[in-house]
This record gives structure tokens, C-alpha cells and sequence, in this order.
């Protein structure tokens, strides 16, 4: 029984270790996760994007719903994430409706 619950804790361990590493060059690149009035680098909406189209792909709600409110404190000047917040809420409601 003991070997069973230390083999399930692993293969869980294993699992969100890969996770963590998907994610971290993603999380690495975001150098202002706070809201300024001065423009993000172009490299920072990059990856902001590359990091949304990747949770997105991988499909779990609601790593996507946090992801999108990280996204909207940094890019609230953006009218681009706003807009993708929308459609991809809207798309989901319409799913959800039929």
C-alpha cells in the first residue's frame, strides 16, 4: 500500500515538473507583471501572446481564465488583449449555450 501511494506521488511529481518547465520560459520573459502607464517592450505583448495561444491550445479553463486576468493587469493598455479576452469568453459562452 505504502509503495503504491510513493509511486502515485511520483508519477504526480513527474507530471507537474513538466508542467512547470512548459511554462517556464514563458514566465521567465515577463518582466512587469503590474500595470504602468509607460508601454510594454514589444517583446514583452510577444510573449504575453505566445504564453495566452499556448494555454489556450492546451485547453484548461481555468489556468486560461487566470492566465487572461495576469495578462489584462500588465497589457490594460492594450486593446488586442481586451479583444481576445472577449472572443475567447464569448466563443466559451456560445459553446456553453448550445
Amino acid at each position: 500500500m505504502r509503495q503504491e501511494i510513493l509511486e502515485r506521488r511520483r508519477k504526480k511529481h513527474l507530471l507537474n515538473e513538466q508542467e512547470v518547465s512548459r511554462r517556464w520560459a514563458f514566465e521567465e520573459s515577463i518582466k512587469r507583471p503590474y500595470f504602468h502607464v509607460k508601454p510594454l517592450e514589444r517583446a514583452q505583448l510577444r510573449n504575453w501572446r505566445a504564453y495566452l495561444d499556448y494555454e489556450i491550445e492546451r485547453g484548461d479553463p481555468n489556468r486560461i481564465v487566470i492566465l487572461f486576468e495576469r495578462c489584462l493587469i500588465a497589457c490594460a493598455m492594450y486593446e488586442e488583449m481586451w479583444i481576445k479576452v472577449y472572443f475567447k469568453v464569448s466563443l466559451k459562452l456560445c459553446v456553453i449555450m448550445l
